[in-house]
């Protein structure tokens, strides 16, 4: 193992407009501060040598033998990495590198780093983009109980151990991030933000506004139910406790006995609770059985490793 300080992590799938310039951006940004650093490319399968035109920069190159997605590209990094700390980025010349030693900095207090996206800088579908990450946002945000200034950024860094921590949760898209991001917060783990500018992507975007959006719903509501399921439970109890004692009251004020909703509101309101507790401790021990019996090696056949 080499005494790095720090293994960069970019997942790449047919990024021949700014492959290049990114990892020579990343090489200037690295070379000016005090860490000892690597460079992991992970090649998703792509069908444009974008690769070729890094050979020479003395970079890690990882290939997937197919596309198998941007998620398990970024375990794939994180797995392959020889530094306790991971530092991500894309490919595709989007995020700026002069906040780097900003973020470094404030990760010696913290577990997760995030360079929060000023703007919306994609031009395909531009105006489903800025209110569906709005709007995922603020429901993220309610649900995990903290402000998320980017809920997906793929700029960041963290502790490789934690983030290997939460492998057998990642999924195989681009909601990779917003489960790490959630997974993060709400494990009680210190998530820092980092504003950044962000610029136009070169090439062609994978983003799929229905589907992607979908998945990303989908990824938040599971994340929060797996990690705090009373988060969303008991505020659906108490609700129905309270309409349930309105109910009650009434009947005795007005009638002197319970009707018939009366007593199934009671029941759905004890159904609830007993459900809320059990899905407590149900997350509690899934978590510990999920992380002792975690395999993030089923990939293993379709990796290679290019460079040495």
């Amino acid at each position: 193992m080499p005494d790095l300080d720090v293994s960069i992590c970019v997942p790449v799938y047919n990024e021949t407009l700014a492959l290049q310039d990114t990892i020579l951006e990343l090489k200037v940004a690295f070379d000016k501060i005090p860490y000892k650093y690597e460079i992991i490319v992970i090649d998703d399968g792509s069908s444009d040598n974008c690769t070729d035109s890094i050979k020479d920069l003395g970079v890690r190159i990882v290939r997937h033998k197919r596309n198998l997605g941007g998620g398990v590209a970024r375990l794939t990094g994180m797995r392959y990495a020889r530094a306790p700390l991971v530092f991500q980025t894309d490919a595709d010349g989007t995020y700026p590198c002069e906040k780097v030693p900003e973020i470094l900095e404030r990760m010696k207090t913290a577990d997760m780093v995030i360079a929060a996206r000023n703007r919306e800088s994609a031009t395909d579908w531009q105006p489903l983009r800025i209110f569906m990450k709005w709007l995922l946002k603020r429901i993220a945000g309610i649900l995990a109980g903290h402000q998320i200034p980017d809920l997906n950024s793929g700029m960041r860094a963290y502790s490789r151990k934690l983030g290997l921590r939460y492998a057998y949760l990642y999924p195989k898209g681009h909601s990779i991030m917003s489960t790490m991001t959630l997974a993060f917060l709400t494990d009680n783990l210190k998530v820092d933000f980092v504003e950044i500018d962000y610029r136009e992507r070169l090439g062609k975007s994978t983003f799929r506004p229905i589907q992607d959006t979908y998945n990303y719903l989908v990824t938040i509501i599971r994340t929060i139910v797996y990690f705090d399921p009373l988060r969303l439970l008991m505020p659906v109890s108490l609700f129905t406790l309270a309409v349930t004692i309105f109910f009650t009251l009434r009947d005795i004020i007005l009638f002197q006995r319970f009707n018939s909703l009366t007593v199934m509101a009671w029941l759905t309101t004890l159904l609830v609770g007993i459900l809320a507790i059990l899905s407590d401790q149900f997350s509690r021990l899934s978590r510990q059985i999920a992380h002792i019996a975690s395999d993030d090696s089923k990939y293993d056949d379709m990796i290679e490793e290019v460079t040495p």
